[in-house]
């Protein structure tokens, strides 16, 4: 992290000499950027974008996020201080409690919202994806699933899923250029040639 935030700030101080690195400054070059950091950091960098969005209703220049790699690398070096001065006193935690917080995780698959079963989840579901369109949908809306993950509990706006489909396309749809799961779309009809 410290070399990634040292060759950004090479790049913040080269910009200012050389005009063509103004292109740093534009939204897809620093979501490239963004999908080289771990999950945490890179919701850490969503929530700021967000919030700027919403206070100035603009993107983040490159300087902005400039600093904020290097904040993070700082971060990260002085949780590794900490984290060995700690251990080289002694007062480390028991082992015991981190036996305890996993034993907690379940492994069991989970169950099916559409045809109940055990096996597998919504999106594996081979009935579900049998339905037409509008069932599909209909589903959805009555059981208040997330339309870009298939999962209960959050609305597609809240979604990690679709928030990463913005840096990585993961949940984008490729039949309909849209955020949503693929399950939902219609694929399109492949067009047949005349016989001749």
């Amino acid at each position: 992290m410290r070399r990634f935030a040292h060759s950004l700030r090479q790049c913040l101080t080269a910009m200012k000499r050389i005009p063509q690195l103004e292109k740093l400054n534009d939204d897809m070059e620093i979501l490239r950027l963004v999908s080289k950091l771990a999950e945490r950091t890179a919701d850490e960098w969503t929530s700021i974008v967000v919030r700027i969005k919403r206070k100035e209703d603009r993107y983040p220049k490159f300087e902005e996020f400039v600093e904020f790699i290097s904040d993070e690398a700082e971060f990260a070096m002085e949780a590794i201080k900490s984290r060995s001065l700690r251990e080289e006193t002694g007062k480390t935690e028991p082992k015991t409690k981190r036996v305890l917080q996993t034993t907690v995780v379940k492994t069991s698959r989970p169950k099916c919202l559409f045809c109940k079963r055990e096996n597998h989840s919504i999106v594996e579901c081979y009935a579900f994806g049998r339905q037409i369109e509008s069932t599909k949908q209909e589903f959805i809306g009555d059981k208040e699933l997330c339309f870009s993950c298939l999962k209960p509990n959050h609305a597609f706006r809240e979604c990690r899923s679709a928030r990463y489909a913005i840096i990585n396309t993961l949940q984008a749809c490729v039949y309909q250029n849209t955020r949503h799961s693929q399950l939902l779309a219609t694929t399109p009809k492949p067009k047949v040639k005349p016989r001749r």
